[in-house]
This record gives structure tokens, C-alpha cells and sequence, in this order.
């Protein structure tokens, strides 16, 4: 049975007046609500959450890039970066940066989540210099060398290390790299620097 406004309305001691100004049809997609479910919600509490999200603007989930990537990226590749994610987490340190230059916009900081980014939350606005820098900092660092995955060790420590990397084309060919354990056994060599390189060019851009 397909969940409509009017058994919504029946089942949860709502109103029309409860729905104005919203799609309904898109509000349980977001929500993924079914008439099986419905019950476990607090249905007003999900229609001031919808309204929220909706006026704080489309949200852009960069983590996508990730679950379609695949392969390795090549040098033909590489002009034709259009986004770029990289974050480093340690311990409890999260570190994570989207630059979409499609939108022209860098989103990210510390502790920053990449599955939920609006354009209320960007750190600066992009260029095309900005742009030729992740090129050459990607041809520098060797990237098209690296394997996709890196396990390190974790002896000798009781921290936690982990770090990706991922890559959309504008051709949409989504690549990515990732890695665990100390720092020094979990990536490749210039994987650090890499990360260091944009942390220093893109965090000039963010200074006040």
C-alpha cells in the first residue's frame, strides 16, 4: 500500500494545515517513510526537520565519490580533476576538504562531514589558479603510482590513524584511495605531503 498525505493525516493526528508548503511525495523520499513504518516517527518532528533542511539548501554528498569509484586514476586523467576530496582522521582529529571546482566552491574543516554540504557551509570561493594548483600538486605527488588501498600496522601504538582521497572526473569517472595504521606504514610516500600542500594553499584562502 502506498503511503498517502491523506492516511498520514488519519494515522498521525495531523492537518493539511500541517503540510503547506511541502511536497509530499519528496518528503517521504527523504525520509524513506512507508506505511510500515510510519509509526516508529514523530511525524510532526520529521516535518520541522524537512522544513529546516529545505531552508537551509540542497545538500551535496561528496561521500558518493567513494562508493563509485574504481580504478586508478592516469595521467590523461589528471586535467581533468573537476572535484577533489582529501581528509586525514587521527584519533579523534577529523580533518576533511571537498573542492568542487564545478561549483567553484571549498567546503571543509576540522571535524567536518562531506556527505552534507550546502552552500551555507563553504569555507571560500575557488579559481581557476586554484584549480591548475591541485593539477600540479597531483602530477608532483605521483598519484597515479599509488595502489587504492594501504594497510599499515598499528603496533607499537594505541592511536588511530586512517586517511582518503578521492577523485571526480568530469567525464564523472569517480577514483579514490584510502589507508590505516601508523602514518608511516599505512601510506604512500607522499601522501602526507600531498595533504599538506592543499592544507597550506587552501587555508590562505579561508584566513580573514
Amino acid at each position: 500500500m502506498k503511503l498517502t498525505k491523506e492516511y498520514m493525516i488519519e494515522q498521525c493526528q495531523l492537518t493539511d494545515e500541517d503540510f503547506d508548503g511541502i511536497d509530499f511525495d519528496d518528503f517521504v523520499s527523504y525520509f524513506d517513510l512507508t506505511v510500515d513504518n510510519l509509526k516508529e516517527f514523530d511525524s510532526k518532528s520529521l516535518l520541522s526537520l524537512y522544513r529546516a533542511d529545505r531552508e537551509a539548501g540542497e545538500k551535496t554528498d561528496y561521500t558518493e565519490i567513494y562508493q563509485q569509484a574504481s580504478g586508478k586514476l592516469l595521467d590523461e586523467d589528471i586535467p581533468h580533476i573537476s572535484i577533489v576530496l582529501w581528509e586525514t582522521h587521527i584519533d579523534n582529529r577529523n580533518l576533511c576538504f571537498a573542492a568542487d571546482f564545478e561549483k567553484m566552491i571549498l567546503y571543509g574543516g576540522e571535524g567536518y562531514c562531506l556527505n552534507n554540504c550546502r552552500e551555507s557551509d563553504k569555507l571560500a570561493e575557488l579559481t581557476e589558479d586554484d584549480r591548475i594548483f591541485v593539477i600540479n600538486t597531483v602530477t608532483e605527488c605521483g598519484i597515479v603510482g599509488w595502489e587504492n588501498r594501504y594497510e599499515g600496522t598499528n603496533e607499537g601504538t594505541t592511536g588511530h590513524f586512517s586517511w582518503a582521497i578521492g577523485f571526480r572526473l568530469d567525464s564523472g569517472k569517480c577514483v579514490d584511495y584510502s589507508g590505516t595504521g601508523v602514518l608511516d606504514s599505512g601510506t604512500p610516500d607522499s601522501m602526507s605531503v600531498f595533504c599538506d600542500k592543499l592544507w597550506n594553499h587552501f587555508m590562505k584562502q579561508t584566513a580573514p
